[in-house]
Parts: structure tokens; sequence; C-alpha cells
């Protein structure tokens, strides 16, 4: 599996980039909040999150693009239990679509 890091308005932190492992993904997301220091803090239209919290408002989730034969599966479950289609762009990626995503993986593991 490859992984992506969303910020905490769910936008991947590199748009064309995953990680092979959660620990490269980990390291990745250090990376970035690191370049959030001097600043001090993370701001959107959404918050405002200090660089001491941001860490857990992000997410390491499973990149749906590179699980090509896992992700026809999971797109057809998620259309059958919950009605909503799931858009796997990306560049904007349905959170609802990952939290549920999160717990039937949960379940294998």
């Amino acid at each position: 599996m490859r992984y992506k890091v969303l910020t905490p308005d769910g936008v991947p932190i590199e748009l064309d980039c995953s990680y092979e492992t959660k620990d490269l993904a980990d390291i990745a997301l250090d990376k970035w909040i690191k370049s959030y220091e001097k600043l001090g803090y993370y701001s959107s239209y959404r918050w405002e999150i200090s660089v001491a919290k941001l860490k857990a408002h992000c997410k390491i989730v499973v990149d749906p693009k590179w699980n090509i034969k896992l992700r026809s599966k999971l797109e057809e479950d998620y259309i059958r239990e919950t009605g909503r289609f799931a858009f796997l762009d990306p560049a904007v990626i349905d959170i609802r679509y990952v939290e549920w995503l999160e717990l039937k993986l949960a379940k294998l593991y």
C-alpha cells in the first residue's frame, strides 16, 4: 500500500506524492510541520492551529490512487454502503470516504 498525508483541511501536503510506508509518511509529516515552526502556527480559512498541536490534526491515509486493484472493489463497496460516490482526485479527497476507508482497513488488521 501507499500512503498520503492530509493537512487539517483534508488536503494532501504534496499533491503528486505518496509514501511506501506509514513511517515514511510520518517523516514527511514531521518535515511539513517543521516548515511552520518559524510562523508558529498553521492557518486556513477554518482555523489556526499551533505547531505543537498540528500533528494531532493531520492524518496519514491509504492513497487509493496507488492501490488500483483495491480501489475498484472499495469504490463499489463505498457506493453500495453509503449511496455516495467516492471522488478519488488526489487534490480533492472526500474526508467521509477517507474515514470510511480507515474503518474498513481497521477491520482487516
